[in-house]
């Protein structure tokens, strides 16, 4: 899970000389809209394929814009804070680790600790719902980001 993500939308030239041409604020702000929009459509994707007992991580899966610039919006997708701990352990799956009591250890600064002995015991499967939430929602997030961008520009430019 730490690694990221980038989509880039390019094309329709049109489009994107026409937000050259607003003023910073304006461009900004109709940008913000147009790439939350596509994040929305993305976040209702990874939000259908988290596996069903998991309301909490379902609802825990969150919109947060980073960077907002006139030409660039940078926004994170996923489990909020609490919840991305356990969300990466289900997306990747883990090892099942048993410890116990074995005996005491001294460390380094001198201080004297309880050692465990750990040991794995088994593995639990991964559930991916990340992965499989960007691929299938991808190109729909996509057409609405183009598609809110265009009647922002076209509503802009009709003021």
């Amino acid at each position: 899970m730490a690694d990221r993500v980038t989509v880039r939308v390019s094309g329709d030239k049109e489009l994107a000389r026409k937000f050259k041409a607003l003023p910073a604020s304006v461009a900004r702000a109709n940008l913000l809209t147009a790439t939350v929009a596509g994040a929305r459509v993305m976040q209702n994707g990874i939000k259908n394929q988290v596996p069903v007992r998991r309301g909490q991580l379902r609802d825990s899966i969150d919109i947060d814009p980073t960077l907002v610039t006139k030409s660039r919006v940078a926004i994170n997708i996923g489990p909020e804070m609490k919840m991305g701990f356990y969300g990466r352990f289900l997306e990747l799956g883990h090892a099942i680790v048993q410890s116990k009591f074995a005996g005491f250890r001294t460390t380094r600064s001198g201080r004297i600790r309880a050692a465990k002995e750990r040991r794995v015991v088994g593995h639990v499967a991964a559930q991916p719902f990340m992965r499989p939430g960007f691929d299938q929602s991808v190109g729909p997030a996509i057409d609405a980001i183009m598609d809110r961008a265009r009647r922002n520009i076209e509503r802009v430019a009709k003021s």
